[in-house]
């Protein structure tokens, strides 16, 4: 609902306007406006007041096998008018729920939303409005809050913000659905994410400087590789290999690590000391509010 106007959009991305007629005490629906807010991003729409104007837009995410677009959609007259503010750079996954808030309390809106088919696993996006024109992509910061976590392939299409611990900031709180699991595997985990910018610029919430995942080294390789990775403090460092189906292979790293340059050697054993078949594989590292991935392959 934006402006006393009921908004339906379908998975194709067209969107309906329904308004009620006081005088008929019904509600009338308008010809539809196609193709407008993209395919399925009926799944994230989010109705907010984002430069503080006084009046609402609809912002939302779309998703379909070729690319992810974030669109806007502002009231003019009878009609809505839509403008592409980002695109999602990696159109191998799709963009899904969606939420609202401020996770750094700098009066700025912020925008999360989960993924789907992301590897090895859900993806979990921030993009942040800068100041300015709300039209401008340039006035928009997209980055990764969160990935790679250690359960099975989720869609994470249920995403909320709040102050759950009342410190006066934000967190983001998301789980989601196993897209192609078995009956006993477990149920995604219900995840409350507190995003710490403290000595951060806004929005570098990934990808910090000094910060350095390289690619392996020999790849492709057979029948090990090697691994380096750079801190620049003392962090504790989670270092995993999955298969690309997004399953935990192999933990090679879950410790403490002191600041520096570290390299790591792949066995290309999983975690029972099982040989590991030919392949993609993707190797992620988090330390602290870095985290990354690279793909490496193993031959025969």
């Amino acid at each position: 609902i934006m402006n006393g106007v009921i908004y339906g959009i379908d998975n194709d991305g067209d969107v309906w306007a329904v308004k009620y007629d006081a005088v008929g005490d019904s509600f009338v629906v308008a010809d539809p406006q196609n193709d407008i807010a993209g395919l399925g991003s009926w799944k994230s729409a989010q109705t907010v007041d984002i430069d503080n104007d006084g009046t609402d837009e609809i912002i939302l995410a779309s998703w379909n096998a070729s690319n992810n677009d974030i669109y806007l959609l502002q009231q003019s007259g009878d009609t809505l008018v839509s403008t592409m503010i980002k695109n999602v750079p990696d159109a191998s996954y799709r963009s899904y729920g969606g939420a609202v808030g401020d996770v750094d309390n700098n009066g700025l809106l912020d925008f999360v939303f989960g993924t789907r088919q992301s590897t090895p696993n859900g993806i979990i996006h921030r993009l942040a409005y800068q100041g300015g024109s709300i039209t401008d992509s340039l006035n928009w910061k997209l980055t990764v809050i969160d990935s790679l976590i250690d359960t099975i392939v989720v869609q994470y299409d249920i995403t909320a913000m709040a102050d759950v611990d009342g410190d006066g900031l934000d967190e983001v709180l998301y789980s989601g659905t196993p897209r192609g699991a078995l009956p006993t595997d477990p149920p995604p985990p219900i995840v409350i994410l507190s995003v710490d910018l403290t000595g951060i610029d806004q929005g570098q919430t990934t990808v910090v400087e000094d910060f350095k995942l390289e690619q392996n080294y020999p790849n492709p390789f057979n029948p090990e590789t090697q691994i380096r990775f750079t801190i620049p403090r003392a962090l504790p460092v989670r270092l995993n290999v999955y298969n690309i189906r997004g399953q935990l292979v192999r933990t090679l790293v879950n410790s403490a690590m002191t600041a520096g340059s570290h390299t790591v050697r792949w066995d290309g054993l999983d975690n029972h000391g099982v040989k590991v078949a030919s392949g993609v594989y993707v190797y992620s590292i988090k330390a602290g509010e870095f985290v990354q991935a690279k793909k490496m392959t193993m031959l025969k």
